[in-house]
């Protein structure tokens, strides 16, 4: 009732020419005026800023699309002959089923680059726990380098009695019935196909192997140009390395994947007096280049 009161008073003295203020604000302008300051009294801004509940919400901003990983660097000084061109068409080119990390693939694609262009003769071995990837990479990278002359074998060990519960094999043999207490047949002798991923790199595959002991044996006696192994110290993984290592060319690429405090591979070359540098070039993944005096 006051409010509309205080407006038509307002009104009424506007109709006769008066303005209604505050004492604080007339005696401000006598002051000014006994000054001869003229001016009219200041006047604060209003606020151009919204009140919160009408302020509008701000726009989000963009969010970048996801991009890949940097293709990682060649191990500077081990193989000087990975190109940066053939490299992005290798890894276009490469199975999606390989599960390696990049900088592993990286460095087994460098060390083909550096077999085919060394000329290094031999077989490629590997003995690690990488299953069928590290093979598919190394098939695949010589496929595409157009190298196809060479074994590729998966060798593992770890079929040793010495590495499973049981520690004696069968003293009757394998092929013992114990019902009919007489020979099995024969088994075949054509060995282990191997897998499909490998199949798919278009390596020729009478020169794709796989090695299971014991069924086969740890042993070889063609050179080897590319030697992977684990670090680990049971037994059937010391004859590996023992059987494999002295049959590295000159110029041959040792691998050794790193799963275990003790290494198995350092201790024979230690007690072998070889001397063999090495490089990581990957996480617990380190290689080296023999070279014979």
């Amino acid at each position: 009732m006051l409010g509309i009161a205080k407006q038509v008073l307002l009104r009424r003295l506007g109709r006769f020419g008066y303005v209604l203020m505050k004492t604080e604000t007339h005696e401000a302008m006598m002051a000014r005026a006994a000054r001869g300051d003229v001016s009219p009294p200041p006047v604060a801004a209003p606020s151009i800023m919204p009140s919160p509940s009408t302020a509008p919400s701000p726009a989000p901003e963009p969010v970048a699309a996801p991009s890949l990983p940097p293709w990682p660097v060649a191990p500077a000084g081990l193989f000087p002959f990975a190109a940066e061109a053939e490299i992005a068409a290798f890894r276009r080119a490469l199975p999606p089923c390989v599960d390696l990390p990049d900088r592993r693939i990286l460095a087994l694609f460098s060390l083909v680059q550096y077999l085919v262009a060394r000329q290094i003769a031999g077989d490629v071995i590997d003995c690690t726990h990488a299953g069928d990837s590290v093979l598919t990479v190394l098939g695949a990278a010589f496929v595409f380098l157009k190298d196809t002359s060479r074994r590729l074998i998966i060798c593992d060990p770890t079929v040793n009695p010495h590495h499973r519960a049981e520690h004696t094999l069968e003293p009757w043999g394998n092929d013992f019935d114990l019902l009919g207490a007489k020979l099995r047949p024969a088994k075949s002798r054509c060995g282990e196909a191997p897998s499909a991923a490998i199949r798919r790199t278009g390596y020729p595959q009478d020169k794709l192997l796989v090695w299971r002991y014991p069924r086969e044996a740890i042993a070889t006696t063609t050179p080897i140009a590319f030697l992977g192994l684990t670090s680990e110290t049971y037994p059937a993984n010391r004859w590996a390395i023992a059987a494999f290592v002295e049959r590295l060319s000159d110029g041959g690429v040792l691998a050794v994947d790193r799963i275990t405090n003790r290494d198995g591979v350092a201790e024979h070359l230690t007690a072998q007096r070889t001397a063999m540098s090495s490089v990581e070039v990957a996480d617990g993944y380190r290689m080296g280049i023999r070279r014979v005096a």
